[in-house]
Formats: C-alpha cells, sequence, structure tokens
C-alpha cells in the first residue's frame, strides 16, 4: 500500500497541508477514525516524518457512543454528515482528544 499512487498522493497531501500550517504559525493535527490497521500506521508514519500529531478518535467515540445508534446523529438516511446531536458529539471527541494528547493550552478545559 505504500508505494500505491494514490498513497503517495495522501501522502504529500499531508505534508503540504503540515508545510502551509507551519508557515503560517498553526498547529496541524491529523485525526483517525479509521479502524482499519494500514492506512493508520501509513498515516502515522507520515505524521512522525514530518513531525505533526496523530490521534485516534477511535477509543474515545467508543466511550460516548456506547449503546447509541449512531444514525441518530446523521443528518438522514442518505446524509451520513452529522446533524446538530452528531456535530455535539464531534466536537467533544475532538476535544477530548486534543486534551488527552497534552495539545491544548494550559487552563483549556471548556
Amino acid at each position: 500500500m505504500e508505494t500505491s499512487p494514490k498513497w503517495k498522493v495522501v501522502d504529500q497531501g499531508l505534508a503540504r497541508m503540515h508545510a502551509l500550517c507551519r508557515e503560517a504559525g498553526v498547529p496541524f493535527v491529523a485525526f483517525l477514525y479509521d479502524r482499519l490497521p494500514a492506512p493508520q500506521e501509513l498515516v502515522r508514519r507520515t505524521g512522525a516524518r514530518e513531525g505533526f500529531p496523530v490521534l485516534s478518535l477511535d477509543p474515545l467515540m467508543q466511550v460516548r457512543l456506547a449503546g447509541r445508534d449512531e444514525r441518530t446523529l446523521q443528518n438522514s438516511p442518505v446524509d451520513s454528515h452529522p446533524n446538530v446531536d452528531g456535530n455535539r458529539e464531534w466536537a467533544a471527541v475532538l476535544f477530548g482528544a486534543l486534551r488527552d494528547g497534552g495539545l491544548l493550552p494550559q487552563g483549556g478545559t471548556r
């Protein structure tokens, strides 16, 4: 997979996004929400090589969504983008991942 032309485009895209953010003085973080180990490992390697953190959302999502039907957090059966409640859950998970990863300024508890 690492030699795949599609992966090389993803790798170059991640590296370029990180470079643009670094030039602008903006932190860059890649979040994983994919239970496939091969893509996760490739993104982690790119992060290690380029110097940006890669955080998995899976553990926090499993806790937050335990026992919930994820479809209730979607716009509709044909549009899996989050609805209002889904956006609240995603915001909580993203905040938790940044907090747990030590990437929030001290005192960032909201």
